[in-house]
């Protein structure tokens, strides 16, 4: 039996929600367009995951409709800590103890993704996300030259890290399952913990709605 190298996402795999919604709600705080705002961003988001349009598409058309500063992603940290999946938590100890195989890939944002990396002991240097771009105070945009901003962005990081395989990807969205199908990785597990998409499901090779189903002996033996 080997044990594979782990590539997880973040937003509503390692977190119960999508940390950039999340930003945007409390951005959005006394905006009287913030219900429709937050109606057509939700809209765009379920479109990325499904896989209906590009990752790449889907950040641009989603920044604009807010303004957020540095005071708002520090309380989306904090709202994001509280929000942490149940099963995660349960095996952070685990996570710290294999930290070594275990990369969080992801199409948000590092500056809300690293500490709750380092609350379950995954280390700085296995975040792989992308990066706010600021003016003083405020964010005006995101480094376009991060791998994770493009389309097939997660292919493309994994790739340039050239990591052991076995390589298991696990995640709830069709960017997850892009990994499997580019052959990045080995296998592809949909996560539904928190959230079930059919057109992610249909292509998983493992269906796991909790982290603690990791130490299924069936589940880490590759062939």
């Amino acid at each position: 039996m080997r044990t594979p190298t782990f590539v997880i996402d973040f937003d509503s795999t390692l977190v119960t929600c999508e940390s950039l919604d999340e930003l945007a709600r409390l951005s959005l705080a006394g905006n009287p367009d913030r219900r429709e705002i937050m109606q057509r961003l939700e809209t765009i988001t379920r479109q990325g995951m499904a896989g209906e349009i590009g990752f790449d598409e889907s950040l641009r058309r989603r920044l604009p409709l807010f303004a957020a500063g540095r005071q708002q992603l520090a309380e989306t940290v904090t709202y994001l800590q509280a929000h942490i999946s149940p099963s995660a938590l349960a095996i952070s100890a685990w996570f710290a103890q294999h930290s070594d195989r275990i990369y969080i890939i992801s199409g948000g944002f590092e500056e809300l993704i690293i500490p709750i990396a380092t609350r379950l002991g995954i280390p700085i240097s296995h975040v792989f996300a992308n990066r706010f771009l600021y003016d003083g105070q405020t964010v005006i945009g995101f480094d376009a030259a991060r791998l994770t901003s493009k389309a097939g962005g997660k292919v493309s990081q994994i790739a340039a890290l050239r990591l052991p395989r076995p390589i298991v990807a696990i995640g709830d969205g069709y960017t997850d399952y892009e990994i499997r199908l580019s052959g990045a990785a080995d296998k592809f597990w949909a996560f539904t913990e928190t959230t079930s998409r059919p057109q992610v499901i249909a292509n998983a090779d493992r269906i796991i709605a909790s982290f603690t189903e990791i130490f299924s002996p069936e589940l880490v033996t590759s062939k």
